[in-house]
């Protein structure tokens, strides 16, 4: 049994571990892996290698490269301007504001409020950009 480990890093680390893949693929190795474990950028790279297995290797590496140019923080922006996201994060200043000012002025706990957060804004993006409608069920590798 073969087991690979990918780390974080953000763009940084799928970058480094495109390199990696690419040389497991090179002298034979990446088809023999049989278990993978990620974290955070690692994730990324890893979950949509798992998950593209009708692609061939250079398909694979042209999808990251291409994703790692043009990069995920503009499209994150993005993602916060439109306007569902943007009320969100103006209500969720003002609610907090509010929370803050309760617990403090009458001494009740602060109420919990559910926000887009940036993970649900970089879910947005990678969805956009890199799986499209691909969904857990759909692994294959």
């Amino acid at each position: 049994m073969i087991g690979l480990a990918l780390s974080g890093g953000g763009s940084r680390a799928m970058a480094f571990h495109l390199g990696c893949l690419r040389a497991l693929n090179e002298v034979g190795l990446l088809d023999r892996v049989n278990v993978i474990s990620t974290i955070s950028g690692g994730s990324v790279i890893g979950a949509y290698y798992v998950y593209t297995p009708g692609k061939s290797f250079q398909e694979f590496e042209s999808d990251i490269r291409r994703f790692l140019r043009k990069g995920f923080q503009r499209g994150m922006l993005v993602q916060t301007m439109k306007p569902r996201n943007a009320y969100h994060g103006v209500s969720n200043a003002g609610v907090a504001t509010f929370d803050i000012l309760r617990e403090r002025v009458f001494r009740r706990p602060a109420r919990v409020r559910i926000a887009r957060s940036r993970s649900d804004l970089l879910k947005a993006v990678l969805q956009e950009r890199l799986f499209g409608d691909k969904k857990l069920s759909s692994r294959s590798r």
